[in-house]
């Protein structure tokens, strides 16, 4: 996520962390593994217009911020953006 999507974000709006990933069993179940993060209050400072503050909440004991000073916007992605990488399992032969 570059800084412009990080200022443009919406309070309340999920945002995922990280490597998606999408394992298709053997079977032709899916799992997604996903790490999603809520977006909370957004700070944009006037004065400094490159400037901004984003708070970000995962489950019930994990926060963080990015933006300026904080953490990188880069190892995020938005929801709209995900393309989640395929994983397919096969059966493994046992014996012969």
């Amino acid at each position: 996520m570059t800084n412009e999507q990080a200022m443009n974000l919406v309070q309340g709006s999920y945002i995922h962390y990280g490597t998606c990933v999408k394992t298709i069993g053997p079977r032709g179940g899916v799992k997604l593994s996903i790490e999603k993060w809520k977006v909370g209050a957004i700070k944009i400072w006037k004065r400094t217009p490159g400037v901004y503050l984003v708070s970000i909440h995962h489950g019930l004991y994990d926060h963080g911020h990015i933006g300026t000073g904080y953490s990188d916007p880069a190892n995020f992605h938005r929801e709209e953006d995900c393309n989640p990488k395929i994983i397919k399992k096969t059966f493994r032969k046992e014996g012969t």
